[in-house]
């Protein structure tokens, strides 16, 4: 069984491991940075239209089967009304500019669509 200090023990090896690409190194974080969503966004589906989209093609919708732990994460299949508000995000905001660079990065290096749905 891995504890959580394990898995970060992984990822402190995997950051620091002069063998590792950086760009790879660079996916990873932009994956990273992503998984936590906004709070308090106006608009209260920017989080199933970006990080919900992200953690579904993560982790799947299987670690919600008998894992209540799990039951709070908001995860999504993507549907033409989430792309719909992800054009939206696209629109000149410079206060949810920064989180729209973190999910746009980590629906790239998930191979994501972001104007149109994704099938997971």
């Amino acid at each position: 069984m891995k504890t959580c200090q394990e898995q970060l023990d992984n990822l402190k090896a995997f950051f620091n491991d002069r063998d590792v690409n950086v760009y790879e190194k660079q996916k990873l974080w932009g994956i990273l940075s992503a998984l936590r969503g906004p709070d308090g966004e106006p608009g209260c589906h920017v989080k199933d239209a970006t990080t919900a989209v992200i953690r579904m093609k993560v982790f799947g919708p299987e670690i919600h089967a008998g894992n209540p732990l799990f039951d709070w994460i908001s995860m999504q299949d993507d549907v033409q009304d989430l792309v719909t508000i992800r054009a939206l995000l696209d629109r000149p905001n410079t206060k949810s500019q920064h989180f729209v660079s973190h999910v746009r990065e980590a629906f790239h290096h998930l191979g994501l669509y972001w104007l149109k749905p994704n099938k997971m």
